[in-house]
């Protein structure tokens, strides 16, 4: 029977954007697998997936403690937004220019002008409000909301986002969003949780296998910002190249020596998704959803099977996770885990070659992603 719990998890402290705030803890129960999701930055916390022998594994990374997410989170298990990735500090919609928050971290060498995931106080840093919740037999699910108001960080339009997160019996976490405005701007969300398959989490994602469904990336190294340039390169034959299963170790370690500047991740391009609006396939059947990518770990045998609407998927390689402190206390290693992000095309406002991800009060926002957990031989 699924089962859903709503408590306090604490108050945000001094010095964070919302400061004095409660945030809410729900926790969601299907089966053997539950999660916990907290209102801050709509952020999941804890992904266990029953492994049938009373010893679930949990799959993400992040923390024990509310504080720890308010101060010194690399993104854990956050929605990202209002635009996910990296964008040019310059943007025109219909005719105007808006400026936009610089805060990109400078990490790598990357231009520290550069709006990353949606500014300075993102949605990531945002409390939001527990909307409604339900079980049935088989599943619990939650929405959460947010209203991001008019020229916050530098974005026009009041935009009203949701996202549900359903969990189920059969090893189904649903992540569904939808976003609404009431003037023309730019919304592109993900879920920037760190995948480790691993029981133990002090293990890196190094043995772990990937497969994408991928035969293009949108080539932004080049820019010396991390902004796709709105060229998109085959992986064929390339260190880039996932289109069968690859060992991550190996696959990383090649990327850092062919991009010494860049050995973080890729935009990779969906081919099942490619020509299709998301929008109109994240309102459709699950069977519509594109296979985005398949990870696998030997160790426990534990597969995940990303699909969505979305047109693309961003790759990190946890390149600059070194020595955090993380649930249990249990320390991070550079390596130590995965994110495939699944999203609209960065930058796509800048770069007419990429689909849009413009929205207008006419053509609001939706995405649906599935990410798929099974115990196999």
């Amino acid at each position: 029977m699924g089962k859903v719990s709503v408590t306090s998890w604490g108050v945000l402290p001094d010095g964070h954007a919302s400061a004095g705030i409660e945030v809410l803890r729900v926790v969601l129960k299907a089966g053997g697998n539950s999660c916990a999701i907290s209102a801050l930055g709509c952020t999941v916390t804890e992904l266990h997936i029953d492994s049938g022998d009373s010893n679930s594994v949990d799959v993400v990374l992040g923390f024990d403690d509310l504080e720890s997410y308010a101060t010194r989170s690399p993104f854990f298990g956050c929605i990202v937004g209002r635009h996910a990735g990296r964008l040019e500090p310059k943007i025109t919609l219909d005719g105007v220019d808006y400026e936009l928050a610089a805060s990109d971290g400078g990490g790598g060498g990357i231009d520290r002008r550069t709006n990353l995931h949606g500014g300075k106080v993102g949605w990531d840093k945002r409390v939001w409000a527990v909307k409604e919740h339900a079980s049935t037999e088989h599943e619990a699910w939650v929405t959460l909301a947010y209203t991001s108001l008019h020229m916050e960080e530098g974005f026009p339009g009041e935009v009203r986002a949701e996202v549900t997160y359903r969990l189920t019996a059969h090893g189904r976490f649903h992540l569904e969003y939808t976003a609404t405005t009431d003037r023309t701007t730019v919304v592109s969300l993900t879920n920037h949780t760190y995948f480790n398959l691993n029981r133990d989490h002090t293990i890196n994602i190094r043995e772990h296998t990937l497969t994408l469904r991928c035969d293009a990336f949108a080539k932004g190294a080049e820019s010396g910002t991390g902004v796709p340039t709105g060229e998109l390169a085959p992986v064929a034959g390339t260190v880039h190249d996932f289109l069968h299963p690859k060992q991550l170790g190996s696959a990383i370690d090649a990327i850092a020596a062919a991009s010494p500047l860049w050995p973080h991740g890729e935009g990779f391009v969906v081919r099942e998704n490619e020509g299709k609006d998301a929008n109109i396939v994240a309102a459709g059947d699950i069977n519509g959803l594109g296979t985005v990518a398949i990870l696998r770990c030997p160790a426990t045998k534990l597969t995940l099977t990303v699909l969505s609407s979305e047109p693309q998927v961003q790759t990190y390689y946890s390149t600059l996770l070194e020595d955090t402190e993380g649930k249990g206390d249990t320390v991070y290693t550079k390596h130590g885990a995965i994110c495939l992000e699944t999203q609209r095309f960065a930058n796509a406002v800048n770069r007419p070659t990429f689909p849009t991800h413009v929205i207008t009060p006419e053509q609001p926002y939706r995405q649906h992603t599935v990410w798929q957990f099974e115990f196999t031989d």
